[in-house]
């Protein structure tokens, strides 16, 4: 028997041998986290660190021979470097299940802390049932924290939490009024408190026993030499241990009796004697209110029940507000009123603006750039201060990709934890603001469109009546010239008014362009021919414009009316000149293009292959109110008697009888890009035939009809000369009465396009009827596009343009009689 005992002996000395020497030795150089947590730990502003855990710490350091590297930071970062290895050791941290899967911690603990809840110094909180609703602040990843929220959740209450990195913020949290509460360790509530306005609460919870801990599966060493000083240190009355606890945490470190002991004990005994002699007086009182605490504890436990009831019902009620708040297709924003700080923001918000919402809450929307205009902001608010409200009021959000978006905002005031917020509702109506702009334009378009058809009835007629006149005047010099010798002076002079005519001719074709009149003969072309042709005719006379010319070949074939086009081109050219007068560049540029139906669809044309044709020049450029009037008839920058207005919008006209359009893009002081798109054609490109000047003598007989006297006077002549047989009508009824009395009689009738009563296309229906073999030449100041083209589609032998002169109607009556069709 005793040498077992000698045996157990000698086996405990070994163990408690071993655990004294402990498995570490030589220099060994650790890295320890620090943070903000006094008086357990925490780093001056010289950058020592000192603390309890300091202490004890350096203690076992200095026993061991370890070399301290200390690693500050906020409590969070440091949890985070010890889980993934950064730190060797951190101290003053508690046990949690979830963090011991990352965490090795020691066996001894170093003391044992508290939470305790602190307010601001008018606050009536005094339970935990007090903090509902309210906005607590704690510390990020606490375990105090995690009880809170715990201890919450089973009180069946809710409280907003604030999470801050550091306990100093919480106070300041709660003394600035942000938080209504704030959770913090009772050591360091002890120490700080009295350095903000706040008050300490009677809630105290989640006693936490405080450890030292290293990461997962590593530096056991290290616990195991704390765990062996600790132990040791715990044990011994006026340690290094219980001398530094002292020194932190304000406490007596003494274990003796002192001379006041005796003392104390005869107070004690003479308190006893009198709680004797009281207790039987108060076991009868107690008795006596037991009855009434019984029923004052049913009428309780109804009123909690009654409570709980109403906060259920309003808990119901918030989660529901929260749920249609948070999936409204709309946007929901609850924000400070003074400051428009976002206190929170829905899902249509964030999908919508792009940012997260931690890029939003807490900040105010002038911060990010959400309005386009701050001024408005202000007046908003200011408005919503003084009504309270706002319905439907249009704004504009720029989103963070730089897009601004139409809105209706409707807004109420309301009060959200005892302040004054914006609760705003938010539609977003860009695309009917788009609709409803592009409908304004539609409108102005369809607008402008109505006026140019009437300007252009007026010039239309105005055209047809100008033409007749020039008529007589050609017709009558085209007989003068058959009487005398065209070199003489007269025949020279004469000659001159024929050219007059030309241009007086030009004119109305402008007018009748402008009118849309039609084309008068539409060939497959070269657009680069005829440019060509016409910057050739140009170049000549302004020396003082550098040409360019940019044309790709081959370039696809167009349909027109060369003469029309050719006009067009000459007055972009001349005003490309008068907007450079101290000379410039002037480039022409054509291109093959495809138009999509999204291009097309503004300027009612079809898609598919067009022709572009470009005119830049470099001069003065426009200002958006001119380029808003350049198509309106008779409107002019110019000087006076240097334009007639008709330039551009006969070319206007024009492009779009040709079923293209016209596009202008001008700045100020920049010059100004006109163009033109033109329906391209598979048609092979027609080739100029030479135009026969010599007269032919004909015979036969012609009946003219035409409404002006004027016309069949000079056209009677003028068919007379060319040794016709001439009838004439003054109407389309007249005309048939003629040809019914003798059809056979009459080889050609010259019909006019335009009468009163009886059209030109009426009475040619009737004439042939009558006589399915006639020859009927189509005579109009219009064009051959439009009624004329319809008659000639029908059978009509051919088509003279109005006025005409000798050796015109000689060829064309030659061509009709010889072929029957021009």
């Amino acid at each position: 028997m005793p040498s077992k005992n000698v045996s157990i002996l000698l086996l405990i000395s070994l163990f408690v041998l071993s655990v004294g020497v402990g498995p570490v030795s030589g220099n060994r150089a650790i890295k320890v986290g620090v943070y903000q947590n006094y008086p357990l730990t925490f780093i001056e502003e010289d950058g020592t660190v000192r603390g309890f855990f300091i202490d004890i710490l350096e203690y076992v350091a200095k026993k061991e021979n370890w070399t301290i590297e200390y690693v500050p930071g906020v409590w969070s970062e440091c949890l985070k470097d010890l889980k993934n290895g950064r730190l060797d050791l951190l101290g003053v941290i508690a046990y949690s299940e979830q963090r011991d899967s990352h965490i090795d911690y020691t066996y001894e603990s170093v003391l044992t802390e508290w939470a305790q809840v602190y307010v601001s110094e008018g606050s009536r909180i005094e339970s935990i049932l007090d903090l509902k609703d309210k906005k607590v602040a704690v510390l990020h990843d606490d375990m105090h924290f995690a009880n809170l929220r715990s201890l919450i959740a089973q009180f069946g209450i809710q409280c907003r939490f604030v999470e801050a990195v550091e306990y100093e913020d919480i106070l300041m949290l709660v003394q600035s009024g942000r938080c209504q509460a704030g959770l913090v360790s009772n050591f360091y509530g002890n120490q700080y408190a009295r350095n903000y306005r706040v008050k300490r609460t009677p809630i105290v919870l989640s006693p936490e026993r405080l450890y030292f801990a290293t990461p997962e599966g590593t530096n056991r060493e290290l616990l195991d030499a704390l765990d062996s000083e600790l132990r040791k240190l715990k044990a011994q009355d006026g340690s290094f241990y219980h001398n530094s606890m002292g020194r932190w945490l304000e406490l007596g470190a003494h274990t003796v009796f002192d001379k006041w002991l005796g003392w104390g004990i005869f107070g004690a005994l003479a308190f006893m004697m009198v709680f004797l002699s009281t207790s039987m007086i108060l076991r009868a009182k107690v008795k006596s209110k037991t009855i009434e605490l019984v029923e004052k504890n049913l009428e309780l436990t109804r009123e909690i029940d009654q409570r709980k009831t109403a906060e259920e019902a309003l808990g119901e009620s918030e989660e529901k507000f929260s749920k249609l708040f948070e999936t409204s297709p709309i946007w929901m924003v609850l924000a400070t009123l003074g400051e428009g700080r976002y206190v929170e923001v829905n899902e249509a918000f964030i999908r919508d603006t792009g940012y997260l919402k931690e890029e939003v809450l807490g900040r105010r929307a002038t911060d990010f750039g959400l309005w386009p205009d701050p001024v408005q902001r202000d007046q908003v608010i200011h408005y919503l201060m003084e009504t309270g409200s706002l319905d439907a009021y249009p704004i504009k959000f720029r989103m963070k990709d730089g897009s601004v978006r139409d809105f209706l905002w409707s807004a109420r005031v309301v009060d959200f934890n005892e302040e004054p917020c914006t609760l705003s509702g938010l539609i977003d109506v860009t695309d009917r603001v788009k609709s409803e702009k592009e409908k304004e334009r539609l409108l102005i378009q369809l607008e402008q469109v109505r006026r140019y058809e009437a300007i252009g009835t007026l010039a239309g007629g105005i055209a047809h009546d100008f033409n007749n006149l020039l008529m007589g005047i050609q017709g009558n010099i085209s007989l003068a010239l058959q009487e005398i010798h065209p070199d003489t002076p007269v025949g020279e002079r004469l000659r001159n008014i024929e050219s007059y005519i030309q241009n007086a001719t030009d004119l109305t074709k402008q007018l009748l362009g402008f009118a849309r009149g039609g084309k008068y003969e539409v060939k497959a072309s070269s657009i680069n021919q005829l440019i060509e042709k016409s910057a050739v005719m140009f170049g000549r006379t302004k020396k003082e414009i550098s040409l360019q010319l940019d044309l790709e070949r081959p370039i696809w074939t167009v349909e027109i009316d060369r003469g029309q086009i050719e006009q067009v081109l000459l007055n972009l050219f001349v005003n490309a000149w008068q907007a450079m007068p101290e000379g410039g560049d002037l480039h022409i540029q054509t291109r093959n293009i495809t138009l999509q139906a999204t291009h097309t669809k503004q300027y009612v044309i079809h898609p598919g292959p067009y022709v572009k044709i470009d005119v830049s020049d470099t001069g003065v450029g426009m200002d958006e109110r001119v380029q808003k009037r350049i198509f309106d008839p008779f409107f002019t920058t110019k000087e006076k008697g240097r334009g007639t207005g008709l330039g551009l919008a006969s070319a206007y006209g024009i492009i779009k009888n040709h079923h293209g359009y016209i596009e202008v893009y001008s700045r100020k002081g920049e010059g100004t890009r006109v163009s033109i798109f033109l329906p391209a054609s598979e048609k092979e490109v027609v080739t100029e035939k030479p135009v026969r000047e010599k007269i032919d003598r004909g015979s036969g007989s012609v009946m003219l009809v035409d409404d002006e006297q004027m016309v069949l006077d000079v056209g009677r002549e003028m068919l007379q000369r060319l040794g016709f047989t001439v009838t004439t009508a003054a109407s389309g009824r007249e005309a048939l009465r003629i040809f019914e009395a003798s059809p056979d009689r009459i080889d050609l009738v010259i019909l006019d396009l335009i009468m009163p009563h009886m059209s030109g296309g009426e009475t040619y229906d009737r004439i042939r009827e009558a006589d399915q073999e006639v020859k009927v030449l189509l005579a109009s100041g219009y064009s051959l596009d439009g009624h004329a083209k319809q008659i000639l589609d029908r059978g009509c032998s051919g088509f003279i343009q109005k006025p005409f002169n000798m050796e015109q109607l000689s060829n064309k009556i030659s061509e009709v009689l010889k072929t029957g069709r021009p």
